[in-house]
């Protein structure tokens, strides 16, 4: 099985961590049964060679699109 091209982070408002994903499908699927109490801050990254200089990407939390 091939390595996943981003790490798919999930964050609280005050920057706590909740969850972390290799697979878009895995975070899409766990955004549907857990409800955070609060707004989530959703992002991804690139994994591999480039992460130590990779920026974060914010995700818009319902459609998993880069926010604009």
């Amino acid at each position: 099985m091939s390595r996943g091209r981003y790490v798919y982070v999930v964050r609280r408002a005050d920057g706590g961590l909740l969850a972390a994903f290799t697979v878009k499908y895995e975070l899409a699927t766990w955004l549907e049964h857990y409800k955070p109490s609060g707004p989530a801050i959703v992002s991804r990254i690139e994994d591999g060679g480039n992460a130590p200089w990779a920026q974060p990407i914010s995700l818009n939390p319902q459609t998993l699109e880069p926010e604009k």
